[in-house]
């Protein structure tokens, strides 16, 4: 969809009819944006159209403009600048919590406005309101606990407006010294994006949504004020983007990574763009060579039957036996957030129903009752010894009965502190034992 720029006047993207048009000549879905700065009437209007003209056997996939956590696009400041004159008017469930901080609310005014979007939506497509997705997408995943929790508060579950959170799944290279290198480099990133996609899926299953990737690819680009006259990381990248080994990149990051961890829809950007030092976002320059790497690799993964998740842990089905799993520090967890942020988030997959204990090994580094939620309920609540590190304690152990599938554990620390309530070192494990 459209969205303004100061450095694009007069470019606003095509009209919402050659979109509908496109999805329905091609048989798939539109992703649509709504401006940021959208009013009612026009969402009304728009979903009116697609409602009209979609073909009825489409979905809509429906967000709230575009990449609102990048202060770099117009929209994201305009979004925060929102946020705050909301708060700053007075009654904004913003800040229902009193937390202090602009930031905390930009967010959540995303998931406010992509509700109310999204109840527009259905409203016109009331007789298939399941035909209306709404996806949120953040690349700070450290953000969404906190906005989805927000949406529990103030709006109850978030799987009634919000079908998914969304990431990017796009990969660099810490060495661009040579082709070889940044495809080495490429496949290396992937592999640390791995904890990422996990901690996507333990927050979409405990809050009841889906997990995408909005985003996804080769993510290099070159440096636009860089060393005169040319960027010498430019010519690697280059050539890595033209690499025939970029099938393997491809197919390494969805089929063995991205499914196995419990992702489900995955946007690769671009199909065709030419190559710059803005970006090398397409599987090809040229419309009609379809057998690059990048092409090849994506044919490859739509003729591979979709791997199940298997990279979650794997609860016991024994009575009495037990898994010990190691504290894994999400992404986005080295700050402190001034709102109930987890210590652990985590995915698990059950075979068959049963009961089990729950248990942490662990410290405290502050006052305050630690929290084990299970699927967005309460199992647990206790005190482990407040110390500055040493030795870990064990804590009492709390019952759950879990259905088989997948499930998500969180851990929260003392009201407040952020992960940083909670000791981080090697002893610290979550126990989790089948009764």
């Amino acid at each position: 969809g459209p969205v303004y720029s100061a450095s694009h006047k007069g470019i606003h993207g095509p009209p919402w009819e050659y979109i509908i048009a496109a999805s329905n000549e091609s048989g798939h879905s539109p992703w649509i944006n709504i401006p940021v700065n959208a009013s009612d009437n026009y969402i009304f209007q728009m979903a009116t159209l697609f409602h009209q003209k979609l073909n009825p056997n489409l979905l809509v996939y429906v967000e709230y403009s575009n990449e609102m956590w990048h202060t770099g696009f117009v929209q994201g400041p305009w979004n925060k600048q929102a946020a705050i004159d909301e708060v700053a008017a007075g009654s904004s469930n913003l800040n229902f919590d009193g937390v202090g901080n602009a930031d905390i609310w930009r967010f959540r005014r995303i998931a406010k406005r992509t509700i109310e979007i999204n109840r527009i939506f259905k409203s016109v497509f009331s007789d298939q309101p399941a035909r209306v997705r709404s996806v949120i997408n953040n690349a700070w995943q450290g953000f969404y606990s906190d906005m989805l929790e927000y949406v529990s508060k103030n709006y109850g579950p978030p799987a009634n407006d919000i079908y998914a959170i969304s990431q990017t799944g796009y990969s660099t290279s810490a060495d661009t010294s040579s082709g070889n290198a940044v495809i080495n480099g490429n496949m290396a990133d992937l592999d640390n994006s791995l904890t990422g996609y996990q901690q996507t899926r333990a927050i979409a299953t405990f809050y009841g949504v889906h997990a995408f990737v909005y985003e996804g690819g080769y993510g290099e680009n070159g440096s636009v004020g860089g060393p005169s006259p040319l960027d010498p990381s430019l010519v690697p990248k280059f050539a890595a983007a033209r690499d025939p080994r970029q099938q393997q990149i491809i197919t390494h990051n969805l089929l063995q990574n991205w499914y196995p961890a419990g992702g489900e829809l995955y946007m690769q950007f671009a199909q065709v763009t030419k190559y710059s030092v803005w970006g090398f976002w397409g599987l090809s320059e040229d419309i009609t060579n379809l057998s690059t790497g990048q092409w090849n690799g994506v044919k490859q993964v739509f003729s591979t039957p979709r791997p199940p998740q298997s990279l979650a842990p794997k609860l016991p089905e024994v009575s009495g036996a037990a898994i010990n799993i190691p504290e894994v520090v999400p992404p986005g967890s080295n700050w402190v957030m001034p709102t109930r942020q987890p210590w652990l988030e985590l995915a698990v997959t059950t075979g068959t129903a049963g009961s089990y204990s729950i248990s942490v090994q662990g410290y405290q580094t502050q006052n305050g009752s630690v929290q084990i939620w299970v699927d967005n309920a309460p199992v647990g609540t206790f005190n482990l010894p407040v110390q500055s590190n040493g030795p870990s304690t064990r804590s009492g152990a709390y019952n759950v009965n879990l259905s088989a599938g997948i499930h998500a554990i969180f851990v929260y620390g003392p009201a407040g502190s952020g992960p940083q309530g909670m000791g981080m070192n090697s002893g610290d494990t979550l126990i989790v034992r089948r009764n």
